[in-house]
């Protein structure tokens, strides 16, 4: 494993505090642009003592050559399915050709989430463009402006807490304009 880095959220299940981060890995991937750089992926780590003190991490998803997820695997959110016992985990994926971030999805069963969790085949559950390109679509939008017009924005993340609110965020991947909206799941 690499350095941790940013990009973290705990989620709670019986008690236990488990952190969801992200890890550096001292693997390289070259983008189209040929812009090289270390491959992102997500580390969990645990507490039973409130935060006090944490266990040492373990890799939940990392970047694999020929993916979607070769170059990032990651900022995404975790949550226990109690009714189905399993951890579902909607993250952002980045492959290394020319699309942009998408949303990949992947699950580990069980009520413990320290270990790896596999993707499920039918990746990526959001493509580029899904989100952000239709809130973003008229040249009067703030986020379109930001971009350089409409359709010019990929979409990165989307997270559902409670099925009750929605946290969603954008960026253009040439320039890292990033955008962040909320609103209601219905």
């Amino acid at each position: 494993m690499g350095a941790a880095s940013g990009a973290s959220h705990i989620e709670v299940n019986n008690g236990v505090w488990y952190q969801f981060e992200r890890f550096i890995t001292t693997t390289n991937c070259t983008r189209f642009n040929a812009v090289e750089h270390h491959a992102l992926g997500t580390q969990v780590r645990s507490s039973t003592d409130k935060g006090v003190t944490w266990s040492a991490p373990v890799i939940a998803f990392a970047p694999v050559s020929n993916t979607l997820w070769a170059c990032a695997a990651t900022d995404g959110d975790a949550y226990y399915d109690a009714a189905n016992n399993k951890w579902r985990f909607l993250f952002q994926c980045l492959d290394n050709t020319t699309a942009g971030w998408r949303g990949c999805y992947a699950e580990r069963a069980g009520s413990d989430p320290m270990g790896p969790f596999a993707p499920i085949s039918q990746n990526p559950v959001i493509n580029s463009g899904l989100l952000w390109n239709q809130i973003c679509n008229t040249p009067q939008d703030d986020c379109s402006i930001q971009s350089g017009g409409p359709g010019h924005v990929s979409d990165e993340e989307r997270s559902t807490y409670s099925n009750l609110m929605d946290l969603t965020t954008g960026s253009r991947f040439m320039d890292m304009t990033a955008f962040a909206g909320m609103g209601i799941v219905e």
